[in-house]
């Protein structure tokens, strides 16, 4: 191939609901306990979907039937401030949900995934320096952008 790949950040996904869809659906005291409620999930229903919860080393994979399954993380996060269920997304994109108190981290100790954010470009021997520049902007100032808030 004559593309590179570079990692510009690592992000960190959490699981989200509304307030009123705790209040209505009940307690969860343990990720385990996610297989018991409405899941919004991403992926195309083509696979048996599950969530995989890490914290400090430890592994928890949960099977969950989803409510709705879609591509589009802007979808489900729109479901999930409609109290429709309880949706995995990176932080930054429940941040701003999170801040106006419309969705909370069901589990602040849990991530349920680390994606890679990564760069193609062509290959070439000498980029063109604004090219360069970009690039570098984003590996210095992309992983401040998508990491974890804390509550």
């Amino acid at each position: 191939s004559n593309l590179v790949q570079r990692r510009i950040a690592d992000t960190p996904w959490q699981a989200y609901a509304a307030p009123g869809y705790l209040k209505r659906s009940g307690p969860l005291n343990d990720p385990a306990d996610i297989a018991h409620h409405a899941t919004l999930a991403l992926g195309s229903g083509s696979q048996q979907p599950s969530w995989e919860f890490h914290r400090h080393g430890e592994r928890r994979r949960v099977q969950i039937t989803p409510r709705l399954q879609s591509s589009d993380m802007d979808t489900l996060r729109e479901a999930a401030v409609a109290e429709h269920g309880i949706v995995s997304l990176p932080d930054y994109v429940a941040r701003a949900d999170v801040e106006r108190g419309v969705l909370i981290r069901v589990f602040p100790d849990w991530i349920t995934q680390y994606a890679r954010i990564t760069l193609l470009t062509p290959y070439q021997r000498s980029q063109i320096p604004a090219v360069r520049a970009l690039i570098d902007c984003l590996a210095e100032e992309f992983p401040r952008v998508v990491a974890s808030q804390p509550d």
